[in-house]
């Protein structure tokens, strides 16, 4: 073999050992990266969802109140207003598609939070009842928010167990009201 040969072979296999490695980092990197976007994906699904049940009395309040018809308002000077330009139709078109956007995703998250409930309290798991009766009574039901150490005293458990329990309730809840990550699944 000529010294010619073994450096090509030698370059060769250097060359091909380099590649693997190349790629075996790159896919790593790319997996990690994955991995991190999977992770921001479901923590931003958390915060949505304790967002969507802190805000749910004012949301629902909203979605069952506005006005979304030109035909449900009496006032003469709105009914003007309506028809005074276009600049005055289009922010009253906006608002009407807000109205539409808040009531469908009310809707969903009601389904969804039904969903849960039946889940929650057709469990024969204690702690999986009390989760629904701890959200229900801190985002739910009533007009005001009962602090969480009226809802603890309620339930005659630690305050420490009633966010506890509305972090895990959040948990379930993000894949019922924003769906599957499809992308986070293993194969």
């Amino acid at each position: 073999m000529s010294q010619e040969n073994t450096n090509q072979k030698l370059v060769n296999y250097i060359s091909r050992i380099a590649a693997e490695a190349g790629a075996a980092k790159a896919i790593e990197i790319y997996q990690a990266q994955e991995a991190e976007r999977i992770k921001d994906n479901e923590s931003k699904k958390f915060k949505n969802v304790k967002l969507l049940l802190k805000e749910y009395r004012n949301l629902r309040a909203y979605a069952e109140n506005a006005l979304c018809d030109a035909s449900q308002i009496n006032d003469l000077v709105i009914r003007e207003l309506i028809g005074f330009s276009e600049y005055e139709k289009y922010k009253v078109e906006s608002i009407k598609n807000q109205i539409v956007t808040t009531k469908t995703i009310m809707e969903h998250v009601q389904t969804m939070l039904d969903i849960y409930k039946i889940r929650c309290t057709s469990s024969v798991r204690e702690d999986m009842q009390r989760r629904w009766r701890v959200v229900e009574a801190a985002f739910i039901t009533g007009e005001t928010t009962p602090t969480y150490d009226e809802i603890a005293e309620r339930e005659i458990i630690d305050s420490r167990t009633v966010y506890k329990d509305i972090d895990k309730a959040c948990k379930d809840l993000s894949s019922l009201i924003f769906g599957l990550n499809v992308s986070g699944l293993e194969t």
